[in-house]
């Protein structure tokens, strides 16, 4: 599950109430706004945060269960990033699967090799989540909304890349 929560603080309650009633292995927020404090404690989960460095906004959280073995991967950061990511492998014992959590803010000026770059690094079967504020009609296809600059690149890679698939909720 991933989830754009818009302010950890004033959404806990309502979190804490969709772990309990739909246990989930893994969730992923974005836009945590959640500086500097201790992350969240849940029942039977483990946090990992990562804050946005220096101005208000952004961060990103993964919450998973503690019965997953799990490690954090480092990724290299890209010169002038502008997507905020975190990645974690999950430890199975048939595989391993990275789980590459990204927000990219809106208005961003994406750039395809930036994408390419946090892409290139997950060696395993992997799953990229997040909320990447592109807006494009090959994901959301009865829109009245125009692509937007962000969709168009996320498209352009999804066309370049055949070991990629777009799962997205029907309109």
């Amino acid at each position: 599950v991933h989830w754009n929560c818009r302010s950890l603080k004033r959404k806990k309650l309502v979190l804490r109430d969709f772990l309990r009633k739909r246990n989930p292995d893994i969730v992923a927020l974005q836009e945590t706004w959640n500086t500097s404090e201790n992350p969240p404690k849940f029942t039977t989960y483990d946090t990992i945060k990562k804050d946005r460095p220096k101005k208000k906004g952004g961060g990103l959280m993964f919450i998973i269960k503690n019965t997953l073995t799990y490690r954090i991967k480092q990724i290299t950061p890209y010169r002038d990033a502008k997507i905020e990511y975190q990645c974690i492998t999950i430890i199975s014992k048939k595989s391993e699967t990275d789980i590459l959590n990204m927000y990219i803010p809106p208005n961003t000026t994406l750039e395809q090799e930036e994408f390419l770059h946090y892409l290139n690094q997950l060696q395993n079967q992997f799953i990229i989540c997040g909320d990447m504020n592109g807006r494009h009609r090959l994901w959301e296809p009865s829109s009245y909304r125009n692509n937007n600059p962000i969709g168009n690149v996320l498209c352009e890679i999804l066309d370049n890349h055949d070991n990629i698939t777009l799962a997205t909720p029907p309109d």
